[in-house]
């Protein structure tokens, strides 16, 4: 089979981005922080051959860019008058244990146990535990963990765990993060590697936003494969954390109003003191509801509301997809550790007897057809819960 060529090789990445006033569109060094505040939001447009990811590439094909990958960043520096250099690390390395052993050698271990792995295996289970149990724990990269508990926590984890008796149900959330920032901490070169970390830094001082974000797309491809999947995972752990804490922001602030514009109601008028209370985060921001599936493993979602989403839209976000725990889900299910792992084979998605029900508000209960346009319902009955269920399912 050929492998890729220069000439079939594009490293530009097709990006559009919201317009903005020209008083704001040169980028000067006084200027970036203000950029930092108030980051626009890209879009990746699609390209007549397709987008090609890292995983979309054999090894052969992947070893090739990485040399053309690199060409292209010294050029973007060296055009933007940016120098860096690439350091090497020189640290003894330890081939055992779980904590200050490299990234390559945990993996290689791991890989003896499940061959699909594609990063280490107690990092993954950290990371489980955490998005399963910690998301709406306020401060839990930031509150540290008891030392002493944290100090046993690693002891056992690093007796046990290979041999599949290590358990978290005991496990306290910020002891978890501990760890996670300790096993971090302790690798023996960082997750950015020490050829690159510095020209990581040296990003910000090129002039073009575009252009930063191609700088930071090419480095992300130089990096090796196991730390660029270890990367990804606490950044999808953050940008659900994040998502939860927007969520209670603007659960405050939109009961916070609540309280204040019920304080100046008229006192004979009590109709609306009697009506059915907000319960759920979503209903606190115009717009976005909450849906409930008590009978499939995905148990809920927030969904913003706009103009075309109908009810069979909200549905299929239910049905079989791929997503973080149904990919790495299977790293945990034969080494027998702990009881946070779900077994792939029980997983409940939507299937095409399945509806959206509008529950309670001014209603009783009632199906909604799948052409029903969602935001003109709820406009009608803002207080309604929404039920993924089949028909007849209680």
């Amino acid at each position: 089979m050929p492998s890729i060529s220069d000439e079939d090789v594009s490293l530009d990445i097709k990006i559009s981005e919201p317009t903005v006033p020209k008083e704001r569109a040169p980028v000067h060094i006084m200027e970036r922080k203000e950029l930092r505040d108030n980051l626009p939001d890209f879009d990746i447009q699609p390209d007549p051959m397709g987008n090609t990811h890292i995983r979309d590439l054999s090894q052969v094909d992947l070893d090739h860019l990485r040399s053309l990958t690199l060409i292209e960043l010294t050029a973007l520096f060296d055009n933007n008058n940016i120098l860096w250099s690439r350091r090497k690390t020189k640290k003894k390395l330890k081939d055992h244990g779980l904590f200050g052993v490299p990234l390559e050698t945990l993996l290689e271990n791991d890989k003896q146990i499940d061959s699909k792995c594609n990063i280490p295996l107690v990092f993954l289970d950290i990371i489980l535990f955490l998005e399963k149990h910690c998301l709406d724990i306020e401060g839990i990269l930031r509150v540290p963990g008891s030392t002493s508990r944290v100090k046993l926590l690693r002891q056992e984890i690093e007796e046990k765990f290979y041999q599949g008796t290590f358990s978290w149900v005991d496990v306290m959330p910020n002891d978890a993060a501990a760890l996670l920032k300790q096993f971090l901490r302790e690798l023996p070169s960082p997750l950015l590697t020490p050829q690159y970390i510095e020209a990581f830094a040296q990003v910000e001082n090129i002039p073009d936003r575009q252009l930063q974000l191609q700088a930071l797309n090419l480095l992300i491809i130089l990096l090796p494969d196991v730390n660029r999947n270890t990367l990804w995972v606490p950044s999808f752990l953050l940008q659900q954390m994040r998502h939860k804490n927007e969520l209670e922001q603007h659960r405050k602030a939109r009961e916070k109003h609540k309280m204040k514009f019920l304080g100046k109601k008229d006192k004979h008028d009590r109709s609306e003191l009697y009506k059915k209370p907000i319960l759920h985060e979503g209903d606190f921001v115009d717009g976005v509801i909450r849906v409930q599936a008590p009978h499939l493993t995905k148990s809920c979602v927030a969904i913003r509301l706009d103009p075309g989403v109908r009810a069979g839209d909200i549905v299929n976000r239910f049905r079989k997809t791929t997503n973080l725990n149904r990919e790495h889900l299977s790293a945990g299910k034969k080494s027998g550790r702990g009881k946070i792992v779900v077994d792939p084979s029980n997983v409940q998605f939507a299937q095409d007897n399945t509806h959206l029900f509008e529950v309670g508000g001014n209603i009783g209960e009632r199906c909604l057809d799948h052409n029903t346009h969602m935001l003109t319902v709820y406009k009608v009955n803002p207080n309604a819960e929404w039920i993924i269920k089949g028909r007849g399912q209680p």
